[in-house]
């Protein structure tokens, strides 16, 4: 299975999250016009609360439909690739998702959603300070503090607070957990029938522009005895593992270990893509995959931000332009990067 395959996978989910994310933003927004036209702050507080309860509620089970349908096509795929291996039916691959709702659940909890690094209704009560309290005095007007609440808004995005003290956006979270769970389930029914067929030797695939550190043992082969090859540790010198979150590499069992390697020295040493300059900037291909990603994150946010824009009737120009400047640069850089713009990693949602 591919890293594409894999991530196609994930898409009902990620718009799951996504849709998500924009009720959370337009609950917010609505609250937040009721204080600037003369509502009571505390009881909008509260509203939004509760209502952000509900919508959590929500988003846990339609999340837990998407995920398991999404992890029950790749174990089909996996399974119908593996019909020789013994027992593999009583196999039970549903466990990664079990991690990964429960790591959803645990997360996405009131407490746990943020806007610009703040609980949520810490978020709306500065967000009321600084641009409720500006429309009352008369020093702005109405819409011009619906537009700076969606700037902040859209850019802040919805995020999760992770296990690893990072703030995440819903929909990346989910993505990442998803891909890990669906690659760590591919894994398992690997390693088990290497088990039942008395296999020892692995080999991991290769993909250009791996982290650093993980090309030090990508595409190589290893030996769980270290007889017919080195083991893993050996092989790695403490170079991270195929099982780091967010890694894609996969490990498949090696039937003949006199068999040829799927990848040559100089394919390995030839397999990243060579340093090119844009804009005045030297890139190599795991920094140009950086860049991608912060590109990426960039049309999210003027997308979110129009969206909301767009909700309320409000003017979008000047969005709309840096929107379609971010889009410019993307579609520029992926083309002097010899790639191709990933517009599942670019979509939010819209009504």
């Amino acid at each position: 299975m591919t890293e594409k395959e894999l991530e196609n996978n994930t898409q009902d989910s990620v718009d799951i999250a996504q849709l998500f994310e924009f009720a959370i933003m337009l609950l917010l927004l609505n609250e937040f016009e009721k204080v600037a036209k003369g509502g009571n702050q505390a009881e909008s507080t509260n509203t939004i609360r509760n209502d952000a309860k509900k919508e959590v509620d929500r988003f846990k089970k339609l999340l837990e439909v998407g995920v398991l349908a999404s992890l029950n096509n790749v174990n089909k795929s996996t399974l119908d690739g593996l019909k020789n291996s013994k027992d593999i039916k009583y196999y039970d691959v549903s466990k990664h998702a079990d991690n990964m709702l429960d790591n959803v659940k645990k997360y996405v909890k009131s407490k746990g959603i943020v806007l610009d690094g703040q609980k949520m209704e810490t978020f709306f009560y500065n967000l009321c300070r600084d641009e409720a309290k500006a429309v009352v005095e008369g020093t702005t007007t109405l819409e011009k503090a619906m537009e700076n609440a969606c700037r902040k808004i859209g850019q802040s995005g919805v995020s999760i607070v992770s296990y690893d003290n990072t703030t995440r956006k819903v929909d990346v979270f989910v993505r990442q957990e998803l891909l890990y769970a669906q690659k760590q389930s591919y894994q398992d029914i690997q390693f088990k029938y290497a088990k039942d067929e008395g296999i020892t030797v692995f080999e991991t695939d290769a993909h250009p522009d791996a982290r650093p550190t993980h090309q030090v043992w990508q595409g190589r082969r290893w030996d769980i005895t270290g007889k017919l090859y080195p083991t893993f540790e050996e092989l790695s010198h403490g170079n991270g593992s195929y099982d780091d979150y967010n890694c894609l590499h996969v490990v498949s069992p090696v039937l003949d270990p006199d068999s040829k390697e799927s990848y040559t020295e100089d394919q390995l040493k030839n397999i990243n893509t060579k340093p090119f300059t844009f804009r005045g900037k030297l890139y190599d291909g795991y920094s140009a995959k950086q860049r991608m990603r912060y590109l990426e994150r960039q049309i999210r946010a003027c997308k979110r931000e129009k969206n909301l824009l767009d909700e309320k009737d409000l003017d979008n120009s000047k969005v709309a332009q840096r929107l379609k400047n971010w889009q410019t640069e993307y579609n520029q850089f992926c083309k002097a990067y010899g790639t191709y713009p990933r517009t599942n990693r670019t979509r939010v949602y819209t009504k």
